[in-house]
C-alpha cells in the first residue's frame, strides 16, 4: 500500500486528553500551599520564598495550561483536516469507477 494512514480518532482522543490536562493543572494546590506557608511565616525569608514561589508557578501553570489547550486544539483540527482529505480521496475514486 502507498501512501500513510493517519488514525484520526487517536488524534481527536489525544486532543480531549490534552484539554483535560490543562483544566487539570488548575487543580494542582501548590500555590495555595505556599500561600500557606507564607501567612505561618510572614516575614521571614521562608515566607518571602513561599510567596515567590506561588507566583512563578501561576506563571508556569498559565503558560502551560495555554500550550496544552493550543496543542489540544491543534490535534483536533489535524484530525477534521486528514478526516475532510479522506472523504475528498474516497469520493474522487468513486468518481473515477
Amino acid at each position: 500500500m502507498d501512501g500513510f494512514e493517519v488514525p484520526v480518532e487517536a488524534l481527536r482522543d489525544a486532543g480531549r486528553a490534552g484539554g483535560a490536562a490543562a483544566a487539570g493543572l488548575a487543580a494542582l494546590p501548590l500555590a495555595q500551599a505556599a500561600g500557606a506557608v507564607e501567612e505561618a511565616l510572614p516575614g521571614g525569608a521562608a515566607g518571602a520564598a513561599a510567596a515567590a514561589l506561588a507566583v512563578a508557578w501561576r506563571a508556569r501553570l498559565a503558560t502551560a495550561a495555554a500550550a496544552l489547550g493550543q496543542q489540544a486544539v491543534a490535534l483536533r483540527a489535524a484530525a477534521d483536516g486528514y478526516e475532510r482529505a479522506d472523504l475528498g480521496a474516497v469520493a474522487a475514486l468513486a468518481v473515477q469507477r
